[in-house]
């Protein structure tokens, strides 16, 4: 492993969240809910709480910060927030409420898009890009170190749907509008590809 890529990999263990719960109600127009539950690391909650720092989680760990950056989306809004401390980590809850996928990805994916709806032979098609991939296999030596600590987290998405869900791709649960399936941590941080939730209904 290089130095490169050891110090990358270093970062992402002390600045990403640790876990991930996602739990979308969603209408048909695109509008709807999510409730988001989210830990992250001690160093990274230390790290946001410092003076003049970049943001370094996909999302904020702050109220205050929250608050001000679904404010510069227009059709979003917080509905709740909730955050509790212990040594070595936190835990966030946040609902959010959107107008739009496209609102919501705004938030979470800048200028990419991890939320979509299509049309596909009279069905309607969800898909939340979960992880863009590597792009190219990770060193054994890195996914041993990836596997050892990351082992213990999953990421874990619901999906409320306007009608009843049709199918899931990875499978998942179905029972009628709801749609779940889980990520293991380790297999999304090693994928060369990306890790793509699909639901029809």
């Amino acid at each position: 492993m290089t130095k490169k890529l050891l110090l990358a990999g270093l970062a992402f263990l002390f600045l990403s969240c640790l876990s991930m719960e996602s739990k979308m109600t969603l209408a048909q127009d695109g509008s709807g809910t999510i409730q988001l539950t989210y830990t992250v690391s001690s160093f990274a909650r230390d790290w946001d709480a410092l003076d003049n720092q970049e943001a370094v989680l996909p999302l904020p760990i702050n109220e205050s910060d929250f608050r001000r950056a679904v404010s510069a989306v227009p059709g979003l809004s917080l509905d709740s927030y909730s955050r509790a401390d212990s040594g070595d980590s936190s835990v966030i809850q946040a609902v959010l409420g959107f107008a739009s996928l496209e609102a919501l990805n705004s938030l979470v994916s800048g200028s990419g898009a991890s939320f979509a709806l299509s049309q596909e032979g009279g069905r309607t098609v969800f898909e939340q890009t979960i992880s863009p991939g590597t792009r190219t296999p990770v060193e054994q030596r890195a996914r041993d170190f990836i596997t050892a600590f990351f082992q213990p987290y999953v990421l874990d998405f619901s999906l409320t749907a306007p009608r009843a869900a049709r199918s899931s791709s990875p499978p998942g649960k179905l029972s009628g509008n709801q749609a779940s399936v889980s990520f293991p941590l380790p297999d999304v941080l090693q994928s060369p590809t990306p890790v793509v939730w699909r639901v029809e209904w």
